[in-house]
């Protein structure tokens, strides 16, 4: 049964459509503007700033400075790339699949 809903305008492009929901189609529904007023940039800074104070916070930041604790990318190495499969038996390249 189609056209049984009312005429309605896409809040996102504009569209007139007959469809169920608000939106026209699924891309025009993800499209959805996350606005933030000035006053919710404020509280997110804020607690920001709060966290920054804790006590947990400053002793890692110190021990960063010293050179003592490390960060997480100083352990991350490169996978090696291993093109060259004739010294493995058994194995074909996923090229040759």
């Amino acid at each position: 049964m189609p056209n049984v809903y009312r005429e309605k305008e896409c809040p996102t492009c504009g569209e007139i459509h007959r469809k169920k929901g608000a939106y026209c189609s699924k891309p025009c529904s993800y499209k959805k503007e996350l606005v933030m007023t000035q006053a919710g940039k404020d509280k997110i800074s804020a607690s920001m700033i709060q966290q920054h104070k804790q006590p947990d916070r400053i002793a890692h930041a110190r021990l960063l400075q010293q050179g003592i604790a490390v960060k997480a990318e100083d352990f991350a190495i490169d996978v090696p790339d291993v093109r060259d499969l004739d010294d493995f038996e058994g194995y074909s390249k996923a090229e040759d699949w």
